[in-house]
Order: structure tokens, then C-alpha cells, then sequence
């Protein structure tokens, strides 16, 4: 839609930066085309640089009439405080499991049970389960997996699985499901993210 534009960092990982942010300054000076309003949407503002922030501040401090800016943020308490307090904070609830599930069965080219271990990695998040899923994060858990099999009988071998990790911080938190569903097993073993292994 031609009144809507959407910003994120062009990589994972990456933070949007001040050049980003002016292009859309820029564009919010323009009129909407069809809608009442131009929409903006800019996603992992928690991870704008210093810069960045600094420049939406002021184009939100003087915001036009006819544009309306939306920031997704992982973590709010990340976002630059003077830019917190020109926003109206709207926290985003988990969605069940079985809309997650079905969703991945019809858009994804899932079948249900992988389906199901991507919603429950994902908590209830349809943009993280289709990262996970293009990412191929089933081959990465089972790594993950490996390691806590290797932790008690060779360290060394489990050290050097994780050291063959390239993004550590994804593979910390799969880790962490992983850990995660072995204290759960016993006490509630339906609620086992990996319930295919």
C-alpha cells in the first residue's frame, strides 16, 4: 500500500541506523496518497543506535497530522527513554498454540507434528516460528540436544559442538528449551517443547 511503509534492519542482528530513520523522516513529510493517514512501521526500535533514536525523537516530538508511527520492540526497557515517553505502549499477547499450529499447516508447507514443535519453540509467536522454520532451527535443537547428551560422559566434545555454532545467541536459547523441557518431562511431559525427539 502505497501509505504504508515498513523499516527493519536489512540483517539479523543488525540495528536500524540514522540513515534508515531519515529516509523515513523524509517520507513522513509527504501526504497519504489513498488512506486518511501514512502509516510507518518500524521494527527492533530496541535496537536503534544511539543516532537513530535520537532522530525519530524529534520527528515524533513534531509529528504531521496525517502520519502515524508504530515501533516494535522485543524489549521496551531498550528503547531510549525520551522516545518511551512520546508512545503509547501497547503490549502484544502470546496466540494460542492451535492458531499457531494451524497457521503453520496452511502457510507453511508443515505437517502438524512439526508444526507443533515450531509453535512451542516460537511461545505463541507466528513471525518467530516462520524465523525458526526458515532458519532450519529443528537441525540446530538437535544439536543443542547433542550437547546435553555429551555433557555428562565429554565435556570437551560438548564444548566443541557449541564452538561449531555460528549465531551463539540462538543457540543458547534452543539450549535453553532443551534444558527446559528435561526438568518439565516428568511433571508435565504434554507440555514438552520437543515432543518429536
Amino acid at each position: 500500500h502505497p501509505d504504508l511503509l515498513v523499516v527493519a534492519p536489512e540483517d539479523k542482528g543488525k540495528s536500524l541506523g540514522v540513515d534508515e530513520v531519515r529516509r523515513v523522516i523524509a517520507q513522513a513529510l509527504v501526504y497519504p496518497t489513498r488512506a486518511p493517514y501514512r502509516f510507518f512501521v518500524l521494527d527492533d526500535v530496541d535496537q536503534m543506535t544511539e543516532a537513530a533514536s535520537n532522530a525519530l525523537l524529534k520527528t515524533l516530538e513534531e509529528l504531521t497530522a496525517k502520519s502515524r508511527f508504530f515501533l516494535l520492540a522485543r524489549d521496551y526497557h531498550r528503547i531510549l527513554p525520551t522516545v518511551r515517553s512520546r508512545c503509547h505502549r501497547i503490549d502484544f499477547q502470546r496466540l494460542p498454540e492451535s492458531f499457531v499450529v494451524e497457521y503453520l499447516t496452511k502457510s507453511g508447507n508443515l505437517n502438524a507434528s512439526e508444526a507443533l514443535v515450531y509453535a512451542r519453540m516460537s511461545d505463541g509467536s507466528i513471525g518467530k516460528s516462520i524465523r525458526y522454520h526458515a532458519s532450519n532451527h529443528l537441525l540446530h535443537r538437535d544439536r543443542a540436544i547433542e550437547v546435553c547428551q555429551w555433557v555428562s560422559k565429554d565435556l570437551v566434545k560438548a564444548f566443541s559442538i557449541v564452538d561449531e555454532e555460528e549465531d551463539l545467541s540462538t543457540f543458547l536459547e534452543l539450549l535453553c528449551i532443551v534444558v527446559h523441557d528435561c526438568l518439565v518431562y516428568k511433571v508435565a511431559s504434554k507440555r514438552v517443547v520437543n515432543q518429536d525427539r
